[in-house]
C-alpha cells in the first residue's frame, strides 16, 4: 500500500502538468470595457495633455472564426502559466509623435509619415508627387484619422476617433487591456516635421496590480527614400516568470479618400489576397478573384445594430485557403497590409495568416445615406487580430512585423520586389467598371492599350494627343470589318427595299397566315438571290465592343491620366498669361474639362442621383450633343414615311439632350476619348458610303466576290440556306381533330 501511494501521485502530477496547456486556452474577450482615446490636433499634442473618452474599441473582429490554438513548442507549451493580476500601463515621463519621411521632394522621400503616441498608430500618410488638384499644390493625404458623430446638440454623441494601425488592446493569458489611449514612449525618432526622419520606435510597459513589469511592447516605423512602404515592427518580451500567451488587436487601413465625385460612383473596395493550398502548395500563385469585396457591398450586407463584419476567414472560399495580403483601393490608390517577403527565397512564399488570424471592418457614422450620390457616407475602418504569441520565460521575445504599401496604383511599381512576389500587379490594377460590362472587359486588351497608349505618349509627350492618335490607330486597324460590315448591310437594304412590293402583295394575299408569309418570303429570297444572312455584316462590329470597352475602362482607372493637361498645357498657359492664373480648362484629363469654373463643389440631379454635375461649364459634352446632332442629319437615310420621321426626331433629341447630360460630369480624358471616335467613325463611314456609290456606279456592288472557299461564314450562310429551304418544303403540322 505503502508502494501505491507514491506511484498515483506521479500519475496525478504527470496528469496535471499535461493538462496546463488545455486549461490556458481561454478565448480572447470582444471588448475591453469601455476605452478612453486622445485627441490629436494637427501640429500634436503636448506631453501632458489627458486623453479625452468616446466609444468602446472592439478586441476582435465579430463572427465565425477558428479557434485560436496556441502557437509554440512542446517545451513552451508545458511551461508554468504566469501569475498575473489586474493589467495597467506602466506610467513614464513625456510622450511625443513623430514624422518619417518629408514632403519636400528634395529629400528623396516619396512620403511622410505622422505617427501617433498614443496607441503607437498613424496620424495621415501624404504622397510626395501626388497632390489632390492638378492646380494646387497641396499633398495627396492616403490615409488619416478616422473622425466621425460628436454633434454638441445631441446627448451621447461623442466624437469618434480612431487612427490607423494603431494597437487597440493587449490580452495576456486571457485578460485583456486596451492600450489605444495609452500614451506610448517615443524612444527614437523625429518629433519635428520639418526634419526628414527615416524611423520612429516606441515603447509600452504593461505592468500588474503592483506596478511591477509584465510584457514590454516595442514598436517601430521605418520609411526608406524612394519607396512607398513602411516597415512596422512589433517587438514583445516577457518580463514575468512563467508563460505568457499574448493576442494583439489592432487597427488596419481606414476608408481611403473617395476623391472627386464622378459619374462612374465610389469605386472603393477591399482586395485580400490568397493561397490556395490544395491548388498550390508552394504558395507561389495569389488569387482575390471572390475576395474582392466593393465597400458598397460591406456596407449593404451590415445587419442591423452591427458595427463590425468579419472579412476574413472567408466562408465563401474553399476551404485551406491563407491570406497573403489585405488591402483597401479606391480609384487610383492602395494601401496594403502585407508580410515582409524576400524574393530571393526559394521556399513558399510567406502570407499575412502566419502572423494574423483574422481581419474585419469596423463601420463607424449614421447608416442614413445622404444625397450625395449613392456614396455611403458611413466610414470604414480594418482590424487584424494575431495568432496568439507564446513568450515561455522570462526575457524570452517574439516579433510581430508587416509592410504597408501606401501609394499608388501603378505597373511600374509593382513590377518591382516585394510587390511582383506578392503579385500585386495582377491583382490589385483591374481596368473594369463593374456591372454588365465586367464579363467582356478583357484585362490583357485593356493593359495593351494601356501599354500602346504610353507608347504614343512616350513619343508626343502628351496624353490628350495619345488618346487621339490611339483611337485613329484602332479605327484605322478595325476599317476593313467596318468596311465590309457596312457593304454588307447597305447590300441587303437595298435588295430588301427592291422587294418590298412583292412582299406586300404576299401579306395582302395570305392575310393572318403569318407561317405561310415567311414560307413565301424564303421562296422569294432564294428566286432574286438574297441571302438573309447577309445581316451578320453587324456581327463584326459586335465583335469590336469589348476593344471600346476595354479602351473605355482603361481610360477612366489609369493613374497615368490623372492631373495630367492636354495638349501640352496650352490652355493653363494662355490663362496665366492674360489672368495670371492657369486656365483650368482640360488641366486634368482624370477630371471634367471646366471650360469655365463657378466655384469648387458641385450638387447631384434629384431625379438622377448618381449623376454629378460640377458647379462649371464643360463645354465637351455640349460640342458633343451637337456633334451627334448633325451626325444623325448626315448619316441617317430620307424618312420613308411619317413613322421614320418621328423617330429620326425621337433620336436627334436624345442625341441632344441624354449623351451630354450623362457625359457631362464625365473625366475629359474620356469625352475626348468618345469626341475623337465619333468624328473618325463618321469620317470612316463617309469614306465607305462613297466607296458603295462607287460600286453601285460600276456595276460591282452585288457582284460575287471570288475568293477562297469553304471559309466558316460561307459555310454558316449555306448551313442557314440548307435550313430555310427545308422549313419551306416540309408541310405544316396538322392537329388531329
Amino acid at each position: 500500500m505503502r508502494i501505491l501511494i507514491p506511484i498515483l501521485a506521479v500519475v496525478l502530477g504527470i496528469a496535471f502538468v499535461l493538462a496546463i496547456p488545455s486549461l490556458n486556452r481561454q478565448a480572447s474577450p470582444t471588448s475591453d470595457g469601455g476605452l478612453p482615446s486622445a485627441v490629436d490636433t494637427a501640429t500634436g499634442l503636448a506631453s501632458g495633455d489627458p486623453p479625452q473618452l468616446f466609444d468602446q474599441v472592439p478586441s476582435a473582429p465579430v463572427g465565425s472564426m477558428p479557434d485560436p490554438s496556441p502557437v509554440g513548442t512542446e517545451n513552451e507549451m508545458q511551461e508554468p502559466v504566469a501569475s498575473l493580476g489586474a493589467l495597467q500601463v506602466l506610467p513614464f515621463d513625456g510622450s511625443a509623435n513623430g514624422y518619417l519621411g518629408s514632403l519636400d521632394p528634395g529629400q528623396g522621400y516619396r512620403m511622410q509619415v505622422a505617427t501617433y503616441r498614443f496607441g503607437a498608430g498613424i496620424r495621415r500618410i501624404q504622397l510626395t508627387d501626388y497632390k489632390v488638384t492638378a492646380l494646387k499644390d497641396v499633398p495627396y493625404t492616403i490615409q488619416a484619422k478616422l473622425e466621425v458623430g460628436g454633434d454638441p446638440t445631441v446627448s451621447g454623441t461623442a466624437k469618434v476617433r480612431r487612427y490607423p494601425f494603431a494597437i487597440r488592446t493587449v490580452t495576456i493569458n486571457g485578460q485583456s487591456l486596451g492600450v489605444e489611449s495609452a500614451p506610448w514612449q517615443m524612444i527614437e525618432g523625429s518629433p519635428n516635421d520639418g526634419r526628414a526622419g527615416s524611423e520612429v520606435v516606441y515603447e509600452l510597459t504593461i505592468a500588474d496590480t503592483d506596478a511591477s513589469p509584465v510584457l514590454k511592447l516595442r514598436r517601430s516605423f521605418s520609411l526608406a527614400p524612394d519607396s512607398y512602404q513602411i516597415r512596422v515592427r512589433l517587438n514583445l518580451q516577457n518580463q514575468r516568470e512563467g508563460l505568457l500567451e499574448v493576442v494583439i488587436d489592432q487597427s488596419g487601413q481606414v476608408d481611403l479618400p473617395v476623391g472627386t465625385a464622378t459619374y462612374m460612383g465610389d469605386k472603393r473596395a477591399t482586395v485580400m489576397g490568397y493561397f490556395n493550398r490544395e491548388y498550390d502548395p508552394k504558395r507561389r500563385l495569389i488569387f482575390t478573384d471572390s475576395a474582392n469585396t466593393p465597400r458598397s457591398k460591406i456596407l449593404k450586407d451590415l445587419l442591423s445594430g452591427r458595427s463590425t463584419v468579419p472579412l476574413w476567414p472567408d466562408p465563401e472560399l474553399p476551404r485551406g485557403v491563407e491570406l497573403a495580403w489585405l488591402g483597401a483601393i479606391s480609384r487610383y490608390f492602395t494601401v496594403v497590409v502585407h508580410p515582409l517577403v524576400d524574393p530571393f527565397a526559394s521556399g513558399p512564399t510567406p502570407g499575412l495568416e502566419t502572423q494574423f488570424l483574422s481581419a474585419g471592418s469596423d463601420v463607424h457614422g449614421s447608416d442614413s445615406v445622404a444625397s450625395n450620390g449613392g456614396v455611403d457616407p458611413r466610414v470604414l475602418i480594418h482590424h487584424l487580430r494575431s495568432r496568439p504569441i507564446r513568450l515561455a520565460r522570462q526575457d524570452a521575445a517574439a516579433d510581430l512585423d508587416y509592410g504597408i504599401f501606401a501609394g499608388p496604383r501603378k505597373r511600374q511599381l509593382f513590377a518591382a520586389e516585394p510587390y511582383k512576389t506578392l503579385q500585386f500587379g495582377d491583382n490589385l490594377i483591374i481596368y473594369s467598371l463593374g456591372g454588365m460590362c465586367t464579363f467582356c472587359t478583357f484585362q490583357w486588351l485593356a493593359k495593351l492599350l494601356l501599354g500602346f497608349m504610353t507608347m504614343i505618349h512616350f513619343v508626343l509627350q502628351d496624353w490628350g494627343l495619345a488618346i487621339i492618335v490611339l483611337v485613329l490607330c484602332v479605327r484605322f486597324v478595325l476599317h476593313p470589318i467596318t468596311k465590309k460590315s457596312q457593304i454588307q448591310i447597305s447590300k441587303f437594304q437595298k435588295q430588301f427595299a427592291a422587294l418590298q412590293p412583292e412582299i406586300e402583295k404576299l401579306k395582302k394575299k395570305y392575310g393572318d397566315n403569318q407561317k405561310k408569309i415567311q414560307q413565301e418570303q424564303m421562296k422569294l429570297f432564294r428566286e432574286k438571290g438574297i441571302n438573309p444572312m447577309n445581316m451578320l455584316g453587324c456581327l463584326p462590329m459586335f465583335l469590336q465592343m469589348p476593344i471600346w470597352i476595354a479602351l473605355y475602362a482603361m481610360l477612366f482607372l489609369a493613374i497615368e491620366l490623372r492631373h495630367q493637361p492636354a495638349f501640352y498645357g496650352v490652355f493653363q498657359w494662355l490663362g496665366t498669361l492674360f489672368t495670371g492664373e492657369p486656365w483650368a480648362f482640360l488641366s486634368d484629363l482624370s477630371e471634367s474639362d471646366k471650360f469655365i469654373r463657378f466655384s469648387e463643389g458641385g450638387f447631384y440631379l434629384p431625379f438622377c442621383p448618381s449623376v454629378y454635375i460640377p458647379y462649371a461649364l464643360n463645354i465637351l459634352p455640349i460640342l458633343m450633343g451637337i456633334f451627334f446632332f448633325f451626325q444623325t442629319k448626315l448619316m441617317s437615310a430620307p424618312p420613308a414615311n411619317e413613322q421614320a420621321r418621328q423617330q429620326q426626331r425621337i433620336m436627334s433629341i436624345m442625341m441632344v439632350t441624354m449623351f451630354p447630360l450623362m457625359l457631362y460630369p464625365a473625366p475629359s480624358g474620356l469625352t475626348l476619348y468618345i469626341m475623337a471616335s465619333s468624328i473618325a467613325g463618321m469620317i470612316d463611314s463617309l469614306i465607305v458610303r462613297k466607296h458603295i456609290k462607287q460600286m453601285e456606279a460600276d456595276g460591282t456592288l452585288f457582284e460575287k466576290k471570288k475568293g477562297k472557299s469553304g471559309g466558316f461564314m460561307e459555310r454558316f450562310q449555306e448551313a442557314m440556306a440548307q435550313r430555310q429551304k427545308s422549313m419551306s418544303t416540309n408541310r405544316p403540322y396538322k392537329s388531329r381533330k
